[in-house]
């Protein structure tokens, strides 16, 4: 149970000695899909050993990406996670369904070692640049 409201983050941190040593899935509870993409997601997750699996969909309404997450990509390579851009440079939306690997875990726990609330984006930012793969798979 999460004691202190202090973000996604937190309430992750407050699930690991359930979830220590396990890869895990995070569904947010504030989105809806009409279609089921975990299996489609978790296909991927076992077919390509990612450490962070993060589905996305394509959007053309910029207000709708401000609200949520993008991301950067240069050829394939992930350069970077943006937490509600003022300004989406791309028509990515980072979405709320993301497949963690166990190999994830010392960056959340790195995380509640600082005082600053880290959003999910800080995680994903973070294995990017310590080499760990993120992968995104579209969902649309």
């Amino acid at each position: 149970m999460q004691t202190i409201q202090n973000g996604i983050v937190g309430a992750i941190m407050s699930a690991q000695k359930h979830l220590e040593n396990q890869d895990f899935l995070l569904l947010l509870g504030d989105e809806y899909y009409s279609l089921n993409i975990i299996p489609g997601l978790l296909k991927t997750f076992t077919s390509s050993s990612p450490d962070i699996l993060i589905a996305y969909l394509l959007e053309s309404q910029q207000e709708r990406i401000k609200n949520n997450y993008t991301f950067i990509v240069k050829d394939t390579r992930l350069l970077q996670f943006i937490e509600k851009p003022q300004d989406p440079m791309t028509p990515f939306m980072g979405l709320g369904s993301i497949i963690f690997s166990k190999k994830v875990w010392p960056f959340f726990e790195n995380a509640g070692t600082t005082n600053k609330s880290l959003e999910l984006v800080d995680i994903f930012n973070l294995a990017i640049k310590y080499g760990l793969y993120c992968q995104i798979k579209n969902v649309n």
